[in-house]
């Protein structure tokens, strides 16, 4: 008896290890890697394609996703779990990786063409996946994870959303990843350091595939998926390439009202959290339908009690009552 509670107390105390030492090992590769962002080339210095590319994200550390696959490796080989489970993943989510760090590393951004071709690289692992299910699961997961890499991508911004709503998304199914993400987003809000650390287009990326491979965490690609349809709605209306970023998306409109980034990931966190829940926890066709249709009117309340902004972020009514002080300024 003695024997078998001392291996159920070792047994608690692998779990526990688990789940704290790849969070610890993200935690300090962030901390470590955001001093030598300038040398490594992911210092975001502005500029670049999009009227979301402006100095206000200048001096950002662009290294979350470093940082978040050292946690994602550790866990991967922990030796008291399953390492052959997170194993097949990792050649997926490295490419997935390499993809943004050169796009991180590019001062003015990739075209549009040049992402997609790369973006195509880690779709063509996640397709390979697949191989055992056939040509037509292999063709819907090479879609799939295209799809998903442009949603975290338009969808990550500096105040921290995509981590906690990918947190939220992991945490049944996978808790030690949930954690390294919360790890990593402490680290995305801290306003203290020199330089904010932003997960940048390696760390969207990454957490696109890292979504993909658990199917209980598709629920999260929901809200981005109205948020981006909007947006490119909102382009077209205004006469703008669909695919050229700027600073239309929900998380804008709240900055706009005056939230600050943690209040905007909380906001939205919560806001996508029936369609998370559901992805987790739903069993028939009535609780996904009741997830989603909660998620996109929560989406609706929230776009009616925000103000609409341009393409910079600023307020229509704002940029509006600027414009006519400035021409009554200038007048004689």
């Amino acid at each position: 008896m003695t024997h078998a509670v001392f291996w159920d107390d070792l047994t608690g105390i692998a779990s526990l290890a688990d789940l704290a030492l790849p969070a610890l090992a993200g935690a300090l590769s962030a901390k470590i890697l955001a001093h030598f962002a300038g040398p490594l080339g992911l210092l975001d210095r502005g500029g670049g394609h999009g009227l979301h590319r402006d100095s206000k994200i200048q001096g950002k550390c662009l290294v979350g996703g470093l940082a978040l696959f050292v946690g994602l490796v550790l866990s991967a080989f922990s030796a008291s779990a399953h390492p052959a489970a997170g194993r097949p993943e990792l050649p997926t989510l490295f490419l997935a990786l390499f993809v943004g760090l050169l796009d991180d590393r590019s001062h003015s951004g990739l075209g549009a063409r040049a992402k997609l071709g790369l973006q195509s690289l880690p779709a063509l692992a996640m397709a390979f996946l697949l191989r055992e299910s056939g040509w037509a699961s292999m063709a819907i997961g090479f879609a799939a994870a295209l799809a998903a890499q442009n949603l975290a991508n338009t969808y990550d911004n500096a105040d921290g959303v995509l981590l906690l709503s990918a947190a939220l998304a992991l945490a049944p199914a996978r808790p030690a990843a949930a954690v390294l993400l919360c790890c990593v987003l402490a680290f995305n809000l801290h306003r203290r350091m020199p330089a904010s650390l932003l997960l940048g287009d390696s760390g969207s990326h990454l957490i696109a595939l890292l979504l993909l491979c658990e199917p209980s965490a598709w629920g999260a690609f929901f809200l981005p998926a109205l948020d981006l349809a909007r947006v490119v709605f909102v382009r077209r209306q205004q006469g703008r390439a669909w695919w050229i970023g700027d600073r239309v998306h929900l998380a804008h409109r709240l900055a706009a009202r005056g939230f600050g980034p943690g209040a905007v990931a909380l906001t939205l966190a919560l806001a996508a959290l029936p369609a998370i829940a559901a992805g987790a926890f739903a069993q028939g066709l009535l609780q996904w339908s009741l997830g989603l249709g909660a998620c996109a009117a929560t989406f609706a309340l929230l776009l009616c009690v925000t103000p609409a902004v341009d393409g910079r972020g600023v307020a229509l009514r704002a940029a509006r009552s600027d414009s006519r002080s400035a021409g009554a300024d200038r007048a004689p």
